[in-house]
């Protein structure tokens, strides 16, 4: 249950965060082909270029880490400050207006976030054990595919969103319908 809190956050974030070019891991990023994915804050070519590499450079460490060894405590610290780096050199990039309507779309996000704080916090305890089970499952099947070294970079990515998916909709049909209503889902 310690892991499910980030990993629901993060695919909440991925459904309103997948065109907003700021550093997140790359299983967020993952999901459509950059050209399918609308653009809400106008960046140029050049920019989406630079980003590009930002976001390389930062998946790279930030699976390092994510897959590496270490405690917990150590893992979150190391990925706040991989995330703290990485944003700020995107951020660099983008004009003050861009900054502005990311700070605008963040907090959209802001909202569904608390709504995920409440269902977590509406877990009964059968409901946690069932939902850390089943990110164990995942978990490991998530680390044999980054680990895979015969597999390119986009192929790990697509298998990895596809073991996401996956996740989620089991995380789901753990949920009661009121808890699933307050989320949004069906």
């Amino acid at each position: 249950m310690k892991h499910l809190y980030p990993r629901l956050a993060w695919l909440v974030l991925a459904a309103g965060l997948a065109a907003v070019p700021v550093f997140s891991p790359a299983r967020v990023q993952a999901a459509p082909a950059r050209s399918a994915v609308p653009d809400p804050i106008g960046l140029t070519l050049d920019q989406r270029k630079k980003l590009g590499e930002i976001q390389k450079r930062g998946h790279a460490e930030w699976r390092a880490v994510e897959y590496g060894l270490g405690s917990p405590a150590e893992k979150s610290k190391k990925l706040a400050a991989i995330q703290k780096k990485y944003d700020a050199q995107a951020r660099a990039i983008l004009t003050p207006q861009q900054r502005a309507k990311i700070e605008e779309l963040r907090k959209k996000q802001m909202a569904g976030l608390q709504k995920l704080a409440n269902v977590r916090n509406s877990l009964t305890k059968e409901q946690r054990t069932k939902m850390q089970d089943i990110r164990n499952r995942y978990r490991a099947q998530e680390v044999a595919v980054v680990k895979n070294a015969k597999l390119p970079d986009a192929e790990k990515r697509k298998q990895v969103r596809a073991l996401e998916v996956a996740q989620s909709r089991e995380f789901l049909a753990v949920l009661t319908p009121a808890q699933r209503a307050s989320l949004g889902a069906k």
